[in-house]
């Protein structure tokens, strides 16, 4: 079976010998660098990573350390960062040392290149960075890297054959399809794409997709063919590109093919993951991603839940809106927005936040919320430790009166609150205290997923959507170590709907104890398995999910996985998944 693996599994793989008794690599460096920028650099001067000023919205402690080589890296070449997904908005450049005697004889110092190491069938494969600056004489070589990816460590690797490349083409067919068609030079090739919704239509090349927007679509096909990718009723900017692959190394990205697709027009979804920050005494910054059929919004503010004060129209693609003046210290606000365009408007979107006292302790930054399952929330956030002694929690149901969680030390930044209602929305609001007095607040929206509707042999759910429905048997996964579970998954077209449909798996790198830590997903059809991408061609009706774990925790845990296809991105089919 082929297969992609996550980069915690893979390390877990490998532990064996190249970790320490606690289960890390050993740490050569660690480094606490900010939005100015800062370095990360090996005592001994080995590898050296330059984050430049504006690549990171806020601190993060970043680490390095050495891992045993493996594949084509060269030995004493391969390290592994931290935190993984880090991401910068300003490429870093990453330097790493080589020792001449480290090289085969007669080797090409030109075929050196920088890489991310990933696991494929039981091979180790090296996925290449882009551009590298090979220096003899230093005995170094240096790349742009965009961060930690999830496909794991960087590393000198030694490249056993000529360079290599592709080309990718892609068309929009009237009948919302793309014909996608590609060459390589070689015999296989991975195929990827990236689609980027939330942008307005018409405006080609306003938006390029980050490296961790690509996902893999078509893997290890032929050298070169076509295929036809569903594009769906969403407006959306559509990215593709190929990678072939010569030995065990996988080759530089072909530019990549954009495809305009312009939506069907409908109502604007309600903005998406509203924050507010209450960032001093007279002043709250709200947060929130807009939707692309959005043309303006409506924001509102209230202390009584009965009187609102109205805003000016903010712009449709606006995400962002600091109100400040008017606000009194120590008062409760709620603010609600909602998005419309010329067919009407959506649900509002509710938040609630706290004002501090004048000078009071900052309010926690970086805010996150993610629902780990029907009855769980996982929280994590940020603090000044020096101006915040402790981290007051708070949580609001949409008909409920806010409730106290817990008070935490400013030490610890998460917190997964349990034993929570179902298909519940909730308001999470964390408050920073200082001598026992509350400073500013951050509040975050979140809710959790209803518990699955068992019914029929084997307990299927189904979930209904407008052009068609999603049944899952059984409706929750149990894998187990040598044991995955198969889900079947039955696609009934409805209401003259006939397309096609290239289903993923989204949410298992959220929340706590992300399925990507401990295992994968892989769709199956005709007894093949291919990771990340289902495709059910017009006229079909099933195919198979298959979840993996490679080893269980004590204790175990669950999550939520959310089958869709990224073109009709409001059908999903929520699948829990629990590992014991």
């Amino acid at each position: 079976m082929k297969r992609l693996m996550l980069v915690v599994s893979l390390l877990a793989g490998l532990c064996a010998g190249a970790c320490d008794p606690d289960g890390g690599s050993a740490v050569l460096a660690e480094a606490l660098i900010g939005p100015e920028g800062g370095v990360l650099e090996s005592p001994d001067g080995r590898v050296r990573l330059e984050v430049p000023a504006g690549a990171l919205a806020e601190s993060k402690r970043l680490t390095v350390a050495e891992r045993e080589a493996v594949a084509d890296f060269l030995p004493g070449s391969l390290f592994e960062f931290t935190p993984d997904g880090t991401e910068f908005a300003v490429p870093a450049t990453l330097r790493v040392a080589y020792a001449a005697e480290a090289l085969p004889a007669g080797a090409d110092t030109s075929l050196l290149t920088l890489g991310k190491l990933i696991e494929f069938e039981g091979e180790q494969l090296v996925l290449t960075h882009g551009a590298p600056a090979v220096d003899p004489a230093k005995r170094t070589i240096a790349a742009s890297i965009d961060g930690f990816s999830s496909h794991g460590g960087t590393a000198v690797a030694h490249i056993p054959c000529a360079s290599f490349s592709g080309t990718i083409t892609a068309t929009y067919q009237p009948d919302r399809t793309i014909d996608v068609a590609w060459q390589s030079p070689l015999s296989t090739a991975l195929v990827e794409v990236a689609r980027l919704t939330n942008v307005v239509a018409g405006t080609p090349g306003a938006l390029t997709p980050r490296e961790s927007d690509y996902q893999p679509w078509i893997q290890w096909a032929a050298g070169s063919r076509t295929a036809i990718y569903p594009a769906g009723d969403d407006a959306a900017l559509l990215y593709f590109r190929v990678r072939p692959r010569c030995g065990q190394t996988l080759g530089q990205p072909s530019a990549p093919a954009m495809v305009t697709v312009f939506g069907k027009p409908r109502l604007p979804h309600a903005p998406q993951g509203l924050r507010a920050t209450a960032s001093a005494h007279d002043e709250v910054t709200l947060e929130w991603t807009a939707d692309a059929w959005a043309d303006h919004h409506e924001l509102e503010r209230t202390v009584d839940g009965l009187t609102w004060k109205t805003y000016p129209r903010l712009g449709g693609q606006q995400s962002s809106f600091t109100d400040r003046g008017d606000l009194t210290a120590q008062t409760r606000y709620i603010y609600r927005i909602r998005a419309l365009n010329s067919l009407g408007q959506s649900p509002w979107a509710q938040v609630a936040v706290n004002t501090p006292a004048p000078g009071a302790a900052p309010a926690p930054s970086g805010l996150l919320a993610s629902a780990v399952s029907p009855t769980a929330v996982y929280l994590e956030w940020s603090v000044d430790a020096t101006k915040v002694d402790a981290v007051e929690i708070t949580r609001q149901s949409a008909n409920g009166a806010p409730a106290v969680v817990t008070v935490v030390p400013n030490t610890q930044l998460n917190y997964e609150d349990t034993g929570l209602t179902p298909d519940t929305a909730w308001v999470y609001t964390l408050t920073s205290r200082r001598g026992g007095q509350p400073g500013a607040a951050a509040s975050v929206n979140v809710a959790t997923p209803p518990l699955p509707t068992v019914g029929g042999p084997g307990g299927s759910t189904t979930t209904t959507c407008e052009h068609f429905d999603i049944t899952l048997s059984p409706g929750v996964a149990k894998p187990t170590v040598g044991a995955p579970a198969l889900v079947d998954i039955t696609i009934a077209r409805k209401g003259g709907f006939s397309d096609g449909l290239a289903l993923m798996v989204e949410g298992f790198c959220e929340g706590r104890l992300p399925l990507c830590e401990f295992g994968y997903m892989s769709f199956c059809a005709d007894g093949e398995c291919g990771a990340y991408t289902g495709i059910v061609a017009p006229g079909q009706t099933k195919t198979r999910l298959r979840v993996e774990v490679d080893f269980v925790i004590e204790g175990g845990f669950s999550t939520v996985l959310e089958i869709v296809d990224p073109a009709y991105p409001n059908c999903r089919a929520q699948l829990p998944v629990e590992v014991k």
